[in-house]
């Protein structure tokens, strides 16, 4: 009895997570999606077909392709889809083609092309490994341009051990993105954070690119030398006080009502933007890692304190912090938004990272949450005042 063409587009996911791992395991499955892309000329069925497969092979590397493969690349390839064109592209990494690389390749250094394409590109390429890859992205990285932050974080996926000294020599011409992708590559493996820490000795790096986020990664190397580095310029920024209601009742003496109002919120946005953006959305700008603050209690300084001094008190399942070990050496430090038999997807503080279940090392989850303690201690009152002043408008103000 022959699939309807509708239903067989609707279980191509299905069908495909089904899919053994090894690289030398029977491809039935992808054989009979591929032998309906051979027979079909309906472009949105190809399209359906297409999305479930790289949905379903996403993060996977090795996949023997299909015998029909080759065959039906070289015929979507010609397809007047661009869309169709670039999930061909896609899976012909996941199954290791060389052509497919050098496509990729040549669409994301042709500047002419749209940057939501020559984004897709190069993440494929890196997902892929491909061997081609780290020379381009030095490419992308030596010239200002819309994919440098991306290249920037795709250094991590490869090994040299000059990549410190290398971000380093680009890090003043590089934005604030820029400088917290440099930072959080640099601090993704073992050798490399012991070169960044010896770089923040230096004061190569001003004090205030340093997230404390990133300091909680680096000490979670437990080298004995980069600790006293963070000791030295940070203090222990990761521990707060044990009696955290004592340490509410402090702040709050100074903290008054009256103190806040008298706050400067464009000032206080900046605040925002160089410590709770990193994690959190307020209005239209920071990062969807830890809950979105914008219909929050924010006009409560009761309730700020409690979830800023004492982070720990509850912490949803959705935000606990996981550290990740490679076996490539690469540790990733954020949440798992998905896992399964095939692929684990983590939600770092700077970008959204799926990975081989069979990459994976170790894993571990920390008692403790994403958003670290003893945030205001470090900050100048001043600052405490413009950024809780900030947090209680009802309305975007701009930067200073």
């Amino acid at each position: 009895m022959m699939l309807r063409l509708a239903p067989l587009a609707l279980v191509a996911v299905a069908l495909t997570v089904s899919l053994p791992l090894r690289a030398d395991d029977p491809p039935s499955v992808l054989s009979i999606l591929t032998q309906q892309l051979a027979k079909t000329e309906d472009a949105n069925l190809q399209l359906n077909l297409l999305r479930g497969m790289n949905a379903a092979l996403k993060g996977r590397r090795g996949v023997t392709p299909p015998p029909e493969w080759k065959a039906v690349s070289a015929k979507l390839s010609q397809s007047p889809s661009p869309e169709v064109k670039e999930l061909v592209q896609s899976l012909g990494t996941i199954f290791g083609s060389s052509d497919a690389f050098a496509a990729l390749r040549t669409t994301a250094a042709d500047e002419k092309a749209e940057v939501a394409a020559r984004k897709k590109a190069l993440e494929a390429l890196v997902n892929g490994k491909d061997a081609d890859t780290p020379a381009l992205l030095r490419k992308l990285i030596e010239t200002p341009g819309p994919l440098r932050a991306d290249a920037i974080r795709g250094l991590a996926t490869f090994g040299d051990k000059e990549t410190v000294p290398y971000l380093m020599k680009f890090y003043n011409g590089f934005t604030p993105e820029e400088r917290q992708a440099a930072l959080g590559t640099a601090g993704a493996r073992r050798e490399w954070a012991q070169a960044l820490g010896a770089v923040i000795d230096q004061g190569t790096i001003p004090r205030k690119d340093v997230s404390v986020p990133l300091v909680r990664q680096l000490r979670g190397y437990k080298d004995e030398a980069l600790d006293r580095v963070l000791d030295k310029h940070f203090g222990k920024i990761a521990g707060g006080s044990p009696d955290k209601q004592a340490e509410i009742a402090k702040i709050k003496e100074w903290l008054t009502t009256d103190f806040v109002k008298a706050g400067n919120p464009s000032k206080g946005r900046e605040v925002f933007s160089r410590t709770c953006a990193l994690c959190h959305k307020l209005f239209d700008g920071g990062a969807e890692i830890g809950p979105e603050l914008t219909g929050s209690n924010r006009t409560d300084i009761d309730y700020l304190l409690q979830n800023i001094v004492d982070p720990n008190a509850l912490i949803g399942e959705d935000y606990q912090l996981n550290t990740v070990e490679l076996k490539d050496g690469r540790v990733l430090l954020g949440m798992v938004k998905a896992h399964d038999a095939n692929t684990l997807t983590l939600r770092t503080m700077t970008e959204q990272v799926t990975v081989p279940a069979a990459d994976v090392k170790t894993k571990t989850v920390s008692p403790m949450s994403m958003m670290p303690e003893g945030l205001l201690p470090a900050m100048p009152k001043e600052d405490v005042q413009n950024l809780f002043r900030y947090l209680a408008s009802h309305a975007q103000f701009p930067l200073p």
